[in-house]
């Protein structure tokens, strides 16, 4: 910019001032302004843009269950209503009465935690143990997905 401001000072300075005419007084003078010249793009501002995430998204999980939980598990809730549950490494599968959800599991120690379903949104935090080859889960946390808290809660499965 300041390169532009002394290329026309030099112009103006070589081409020497004009001489005033008879009706111009001698004691006047002529000021000519000069809009600067630029080349930047004019700048606009813009609201920043945010994608919001569910509260109950959790990072791909990656402690999977250990051997002795592993494999295909089963209940009967009562009156015919049978549930197969498989856990393999990080992942699970419900399967109930011709229906079936998929999701994704982190095993640390006695906890599990359901994610990812493939039929419902949030996380199901839940207690296991194993006691004489009966798999047990103890709800911890609210589950959002009640169709995963109906099978898990409080039942009993069995290889």
């Amino acid at each position: 910019m300041r390169t532009v401001w002394i290329a026309l000072l030099l112009v103006v300075v070589a081409c020497g001032s004009p001489t005033p005419s008879a009706s111009e007084s001698s004691t006047s003078s002529t000021v000519t302004t000069l809009a600067p010249t630029t080349t930047e793009a004019p700048t606009t501002t813009e609201a920043p843009t945010t994608t919001e995430q569910p509260a109950t998204t959790v990072a791909v999980l990656k402690d999977p269950a250990p051997p002795e939980l592993e494999g295909a598990w089963n209940t009967d809730l009562g009156g015919g209503d049978l549930v197969t549950l498989t856990l393999e490494g990080t992942n699970y599968l419900i399967e109930r009465g011709g229906n079936s959800a998929t999701g994704d599991i982190k095993v640390v120690g006695g906890t599990i935690i359901f994610s990812g379903s493939s039929l419902c949104d949030g996380n199901g935090t839940y207690g296991w143990s194993i006691e004489n080859g009966a798999l047990t889960f103890v709800e911890k946390a609210g589950d959002p997905c009640f169709g995963r808290f109906e099978v898990l809660d409080g039942e009993t499965y069995t290889q």
